[in-house]
């Protein structure tokens, strides 16, 4: 009885510790993290217009002008922030 304690224990303590790895370890994505922005933008996109649109043949322009939209809303207003914070 006391072995199949234990074995259970140590079961769910390798699976924790297993699943707390990549809590433990991130991923490092100090160098591209902004990257990771285009697909996700790009995703939200294709899903709002494919929502929005009810001829879905110029789903392809019109996701790529939002995308390129807010990409340029991103970088202006990111421009402007730094820019007052270094004039501050």
């Amino acid at each position: 009885m006391m072995t199949g304690t234990l074995v259970t224990n140590f079961v769910v303590w390798t699976a924790t510790l297993a699943a707390s790895g990549p809590i433990m370890r991130p991923l490092r994505f100090d160098t591209y993290w902004l990257l990771l922005m285009i697909p996700l933008v790009i995703g939200i996109s294709v899903t709002y217009k494919t929502i929005k649109l009810e001829d879905l043949s110029i789903l392809r322009r019109e996701a790529t002008l939002m995308t390129l939209q807010i990409v340029i809303f991103m970088v202006v207003t990111a421009a402007v922030i730094f820019g007052l914070t270094q004039l501050l």
